[in-house]
């Protein structure tokens, strides 16, 4: 063999296997009948998904504010929620921002809170439950892609499932959802404003925000 045919497979092994690195395994639902019964009923979502969160029984006040965003977020309207220090509020609104994207009522929601640096730590919070292996389990097409780039996000853009790339994007200031065949929750995205800041105008790739929960 010849030097030149030599590096030449060479190259092509290295690049072979380096494909093979990026591309992922994404697991099929573990349990659809347990999926869709959540996702009908929100507050069996919070409590089965969420055990840790959610460990209390949901008092008359939490049942209406889950009422109230779902409404919000189907008609597209506006409600003011307001609650004693200690209820649950925005843990409630986290989780019920989740619950939205699975269920799919909401595609591109953006967090707002009172400055940027809190809005941040609400978005990390929520951008970190999708590495909930719980939630994987039901949701593997949104998770697995995530949970595959813990540690090196800079992954995400060479990132593949089947040999085509996934898109997913995790990002210090949004989140894009993989692009999995056969996934309904390909391209969705997230991001967080605070209200020192800028927020009109928010599109990423030609998509703009759908619901806006603001957490005082």
């Amino acid at each position: 063999m010849d030097v030149v045919s030599y590096q030449q497979k060479h190259a092509e092994r290295v690049d072979a296997a380096r494909k093979k690195a990026r591309d992922i395994v994404v697991r099929t639902c573990a349990n659809p009948e347990r999926k869709a019964e959540r996702l009908a009923d929100p507050l069996k979502f919070l409590k089965g998904y969420f055990p840790k969160s959610f460990w209390r029984p949901f008092c008359d006040d939490q049942k209406e504010a889950v009422a109230i965003i779902v409404d919000c977020a189907k008609y597209n309207t506006d409600e003011i929620i307001c609650a004693p220090r200690g209820d649950w509020k925005t843990e409630t609104l986290k989780h019920m921002v989740i619950y939205l994207m699975l269920a799919k009522v909401i595609r591109f929601p953006v967090w707002i809170a009172a400055t940027t640096a809190s809005a941040k730590t609400s978005f990390d919070h929520i951008k970190k439950t999708f590495t909930n292996p719980e939630l994987a389990e039901d949701f593997p097409e949104i998770c697995d892609p995530i949970i595959a780039i813990q540690g090196s996000p800079q992954k995400a853009g060479r990132q593949t499932h089947k040999g085509e790339l996934t898109k997913l994007e995790w990002k210090a200031e949004h989140l894009v959802f993989p692009t999995i065949e056969g996934s309904d929750y390909s391209g969705f995205k997230f991001t967080y404003r605070g209200l020192d800041a800028h927020i009109r105008g928010i599109n990423i790739d030609g998509d703009r925000p759908d619901f806006a929960p603001c957490d005082d």
